[in-house]
């Protein structure tokens, strides 16, 4: 590898050579689909335009979405609705508090996990999942992955 990055550590060095690596592969894929030859900084252009552009316009969609019309009325947890796709299901942070601008609550499935692995009774070394991310149409807090897929496709999450 080259002395440029000496400085850093060594899995930065490995993770930004996996990443060319996945640009360099990316660009190969492309040029083989459509026919075309490109040069891989026009590519690595195009594609973090591409890439930006999708993702400010699903920001600019969801708060679309959420300023257009008012929130559906809120789901129970055990609500068999949260599994039909007809409400935009989607994680999101929980909202500030007026004593805290990040906070944090338990995960609805881990918990759930957690007691039901225990027969109802909670251990001293079980330990809770706190997660800053929910689901604002069941007002349920979730971990990111795998708990809030788990939730919204499963009958029996546990």
């Amino acid at each position: 590898m080259p002395l440029r990055h000496r400085t850093q550590k060594w899995w930065k060095k490995l993770f930004m050579h996996l990443f060319s690596l996945c640009f360099v592969q990316a660009k190969i894929l492309y040029c083989k689909k459509t026919g075309s030859k490109v040069c891989r900084g026009d590519f690595v252009i195009q594609l973090g335009t591409e890439m930006s552009h999708n993702f400010f316009a699903a920001k600019a969609e969801q708060q679309r979405r959420s300023v257009a019309s008012p929130a559906p009325p809120a789901l129970k947890p055990s609500s068999a609705s949260r599994l039909v796709a007809q409400h935009s299901h989607y994680p999101a942070n929980i909202p500030p508090t007026p004593k805290k601008d990040k906070p944090y609550r338990a995960c609805h499935v881990c918990y759930q996990r957690s007691v039901k692995d225990r027969g109802g009774q909670k251990r001293i070394d079980c330990k809770r999942r706190e997660t800053r991310f929910w689901c604002p149409v069941c007002k349920v807090a979730l971990c990111a992955t795998p708990c809030f897929q788990d939730f919204h496709s499963r009958k029996n999450f546990l």
